[in-house]
């Protein structure tokens, strides 16, 4: 006899303390200061609660749970953005710089082969 267990422990916001008083860590984006409870599922059905121990931030939009030590300033219409880079050149998930261009020896690679593929067709269209 087979017993197929699911089952598992997860975070749920139980109220709104402060809306928008961080940025979250992980994607930039508003956060809001809040109670947080933990629930006990067992086949997707909540079989017990109980109240998280200290208020954590959470994301608006990745629903990330952290501290509200770890959290960003909260933005403000007056603040500059971040960088002069645009979100299009930024790494989605370290908020890093991307390089648009590969580097030169990248490029000189792509270069030989392209030529080597031009001799290898040229070969293969003469006729014999």
């Amino acid at each position: 006899m087979f017993f197929f267990f699911v089952g598992g422990v997860e975070q749920q916001v139980r109220q709104v303390l402060k809306s928008g008083a961080g940025r979250c860590i992980r994607c930039g984006s508003r956060a809001d200061l809040g109670e947080y409870e933990k629930v006990l599922k067992l086949f997707f059905i909540a079989v017990w609660k109980w109240r998280g121990k200290e208020p954590l931030m959470r994301c608006n939009n990745c629903n990330l749970f952290f501290p509200p030590s770890f959290s960003l300033p909260p933005p403000t219409n007056s603040s500059p953005p971040r960088t002069a880079v645009p979100n299009v050149l930024r790494c989605q998930f370290y908020s890093r710089e991307v390089d648009p261009y590969p580097p030169q020896n990248r490029i000189e690679k792509l270069g030989q082969r392209h030529k080597t593929l031009q001799k290898v067709k040229s070969v293969q269209n003469t006729p014999l």
